[in-house]
């Protein structure tokens, strides 16, 4: 009896943990670098951050508590239940290695001979030579976005049945990966690929953690961390190479004094100085937390605006639902790139999309919303008898919302949908050709 208590107190305390960090450790990151928010109201900021800390944490802790009695007890002996065959798994490499290839071939003939993107420009200047070309996407490229998402669902594979797989079946797979995020990412010429696979990356390390032995979660998360320090700065490096204008023009440290404004932000010039000692590191660390966390900055400014009603900043839970109402021809508003006098200052977390588009109530009741659904997924990892390919979409639906809560809503990143897409369709799949329910861990 004691040690089912100690399991289940665990879970609970190690998935506070989890959310803790994820909230606080950014706060943190934006007091240590140089770089202060333009709008400083630092009470109404702190309180409405405060509100959404507290109020998703009680909401968590009482969902939890509530059922974990009976979702325990529903399901047993988990481990046992139709877990993948290595026929099983050597069908689904191929589809996804197939897939996302295929998938990438069609949008870079899409871009290239249909749209005629100029590509040995840049990849940021083919970035906007798509985004303003006068061509409409071909057939091509539609196909292929809903193609190469199945690559994000190759890094789940790779990640959770690697001992399972053949050397060939871990080339498939790590090439779909590859492909799907730096190739989609070059493609694009932007940075967001990269971001929502770093995040996919770390939902599927908590998922392996929080199913497996969740007394061991510090440990474990440490070793990974310690394990995968060259892939960090890899993909911190990939990132640094897609900002536009760095390293041509001007050194990385006038970059960032300039670029500052821009995302709502200004630089104290005595503290970048100390940057000094570190070099060209210090200063691209500085500039990626400072672009990756601008939403925060945006979350203060919010407060400044005297009427919001008509309008959805980008990344709000209610514009994609404009922006979807716009497309059918209803007459709405939203705000444009240059509301913020800017057109880089795009993200905004997700307490202060909670906040705008609904004030302190509507900041309160989604807190608890989010809770909700974050203790029920965790208890469907911990406990549930199967995870199918549905119930991880689900799950992956909240640790993402969890992760990127504070650089913006998981919905304003519009390939978000399209990953959650990917591991319905390839359940889907599944389902039509053994007939039968799979466990995905």
């Amino acid at each position: 009896m004691k040690k089912k208590k100690r399991i289940k107190s665990k879970t609970l305390l190690n998935a506070i943990i989890f959310f803790l960090i994820i909230q606080l450790i950014p706060l943190f990151a934006l007091w240590i670098i140089p770089v202060e928010p333009e709008i400083y109201n630092s009470s109404e900021y702190y309180f409405a951050m405060l509100l959404f800390i507290v109020f998703t944490t009680l909401s968590f802790v009482f969902m939890y508590t509530l059922t974990y009695r009976t979702i325990k007890l529903r399901n047993r002996n988990f481990d046992e239940y139709n877990q993948f065959s290595i026929k099983q798994l050597n069908f689904n490499s191929k589809l996804i290695f197939i897939t996302s290839i295929l998938g990438l071939l069609l949008m870079l003939y899409d871009r290239i001979y249909v749209r005629g993107i100029n590509y040995s420009l840049g990849l940021r200047n083919a970035r906007y030579q798509w985004l303003y070309s006068e061509v409409s996407s071909s057939i091509w490229s539609k196909i292929g976005n809903l193609l190469v998402p199945f690559g994000y669902v190759g890094l789940w594979f790779l990640l959770v049945h690697k001992n399972k797989l053949k050397t060939i079946q871990k080339f498939q797979l790590g090439i779909a990966a590859v492909c799907t995020v730096l190739g989609h990412a070059a493609l694009n010429g932007g940075r967001s690929q990269v971001l929502l696979g770093a995040v996919l990356w770390i939902a599927i390390k908590m998922i392996m953690i929080f199913r497996n032995d969740c007394n061991k979660v510090k440990e474990k998360i440490l070793e990974k961390a310690k394990k995968n320090m060259i892939l960090i700065f890899a993909g911190l490096f990939v990132v640094l190479l897609t900002l536009d204008g760095i390293g041509k023009d001007m050194d990385l440290k006038s970059y960032i004094i300039n670029f500052a404004p821009t995302l709502l932000g200004s630089v104290n010039l005595d503290k970048v100085n100390i940057l000094s000692f570190l070099g060209a590191f210090g200063y691209m660390m500085t500039f990626i937390t400072m672009y990756l966390l601008h939403g925060q900055y945006s979350f203060r400014y919010v407060f400044s605006l005297n009427d919001t009603e008509g309008y959805a900043f980008f990344g709000t839970l209610l514009n994609p639902f404009i922006q979807i109402l716009k497309t059918l021809g209803f007459s709405l508003n939203s705000i444009q790139k240059d509301f913020f006098t800017t057109e880089y200052a795009i993200f905004l977390s997700l307490p202060g999309a909670f906040f705008y588009d609904f004030g302190y109530v509507g900041l309160i009741v989604l807190s608890l919303l989010l809770g909700i659904v974050f203790a029920i997924a965790i208890l469907t990892i911990k406990f549930s008898k199967i995870i199918t390919g549905y119930k991880l979409a689900f799950i992956m639906f909240v640790l993402f919302y969890i992760i990127l809560s504070p650089v913006m809503s998981a919905s304003g990143f519009a390939y978000f949908y399209f990953i959650i897409y990917a591991f319905i369709t390839i359940e889907t799949i599944n389902r039509f050709k053994y007939r039968k329910k799979i466990n995905w861990m």
